[in-house]
């Protein structure tokens, strides 16, 4: 029995000395950050990475029903091809990638009402793609801000700057950044010096004309009001406007919006303008390009975030996989989305988290250096990450990239 007994103590105290001499084992460092991104200004982790080998949803608000489907399949296309390759390479910090989506219909109070039940119904997201639509998402600021999770938008209002949400990332240039990019392209590219301007004076085509024209007063350019013509969003003929112009001394017509775009170019041609052009992204995408002839849509400038034309690995892979996967791409794509997901990818890895908010959150407020389809990604201090702009010129039913401009940069 003593012997037993002499036996049992010497085995514990073994143990003992054992679990005190153990020591910790150390944190595992993040993987890459992005496509081609460089992790090293990201926030570090501190903790050691959460459980592997789970979901994390993500929430995406997009069009399934209405008149806005096309730009929900565009947002949900490209999160799917971020995914799929994402989860390839292993997830998120082990965790493979799961979509919620909301349909936001056609109208303003419907999207809002899908954010709210998409926050309501899935207390677990990861982060949340919003509406590309700007005034959708100034109208869902209190219930992005209550949910306290990182939403994406690819609005491009500038107001959306200047509503102070924490937890809202553009992933386009704001308009102001636009507006700066399109003064640049007619002024020092263009050489215009008197421009005739027709925009929508909807919310986005305000927006440019404002920074538009007063880039241009601030040049010491005095602007021709007779040559300022605002239309509304739903107009389609343009001829007096149109014919007004052709027969001024204007150099340049710069056109701003969205839905106008196709029948500004068709009329455009009709009434013989032949002076440069320049349009905001939409007079360089697949639906100008499908309702307009080719000989109608050459020549026209455009200045936007992205084109099929861009030639670097981050986009080819995008448009490779939409185009492989649905057999089609709009040439303005949503690159934002694809991007998106990369940039919550490096965040969640440089926080070494998938739960905590907070602290994902201000990891993606420290990106910088990202470079997604979309160009280079950074925040600057700003809720903004898009950077850079690229103008191209219609040409054969196609936007070829001319150059590529930064219009945010450090400080």
């Amino acid at each position: 029995m003593k012997k037993v007994l002499v036996f049992i103590l010497a085995v514990t105290l073994i143990l003992s000395m054992a679990a005190c001499t153990q020591t910790e084992s150390p944190a595992q460092p993040a993987p890459d950050a992005a496509p081609n991104g460089d992790s090293s200004n990201q926030t570090n982790a501190t903790a050691t990475p959460e459980p592997t080998g789970g979901v994390v949803k993500i929430g995406i608000i997009g069009a399934r029903t209405g008149t806005s489907v096309l730009y929900g399949d565009m947002t949900i296309h490209a999160a799917e091809a971020a995914a799929d390759a994402i989860n390839a390479a292993g997830g998120i910090l082990g965790n493979t990638i799961e979509f919620v989506i909301e349909d936001e219909g056609s109208d303003l109070q419907s999207s809002v009402n899908a954010t709210q039940k998409l926050i309501d119904e899935n207390k677990d997201l990861l982060a949340i793609l919003g509406s590309q639509y700007s005034t959708r998402i100034l109208s869902t600021i209190d219930v992005i801000n209550e949910g306290a999770v990182p939403l994406f938008t690819f609005g491009s209002n500038a107001t959306l700057l200047e509503q102070n949400c924490e937890w809202l990332w553009m992933m386009r240039v704001a308009d102001s950044y636009t507006g700066v990019g399109i003064h640049q392209v007619a002024s020092d590219y263009l050489k215009c010096s008197n421009p005739a301007f027709i925009y929508s004076t909807n919310a986005f085509g305000q927006g440019l004309y404002d920074v538009v024209s007063k880039q241009f007063t601030d040049a010491g350019v005095t602007l021709n009001p007779r040559l300022a013509f605002g239309v509304g969003e739903t107009e389609v003929n343009f001829t007096n406007q149109l014919t007004q112009i052709a027969n001024s001394d204007a150099d340049c017509l710069i056109a701003l919006g969205t839905d106008i775009a196709p029948y500004v170019v068709k009329q455009a041609y009709a009434a013989g303008i032949t002076i440069p052009r320049i349009g905001s992204m939409s007079f360089a995408n697949q639906t100008t390009f499908t309702q307009c002839t080719e000989e109608e849509t050459n020549g026209w400038y455009s200045v936007c975030e992205w084109s099929t034309d861009v030639k670097h690995a981050e986009s080819q892979a995008y448009m490779d996989y939409v185009m492989n996967t649905y057999g089609s791409l709009d040439t303005t794509g949503q690159p934002g989305a694809y991007d998106a997901m990369w940039v919550l990818k490096a965040a969640c890895e440089a926080a070494g988290t998938v739960t905590d908010h907070a602290a994902i959150n201000k990891a993606i407020g420290e990106t910088n250096g990202i470079v997604g389809a979309s160009g280079t990604l950074a925040a600057y201090g700003t809720q903004c990450l898009c950077t850079e702009l690229v103008i191209t010129q219609n040409e054969g039913s196609a936007a070829k990239v001319q150059s590529r401009i930064s219009v945010r940069t450090a400080g």
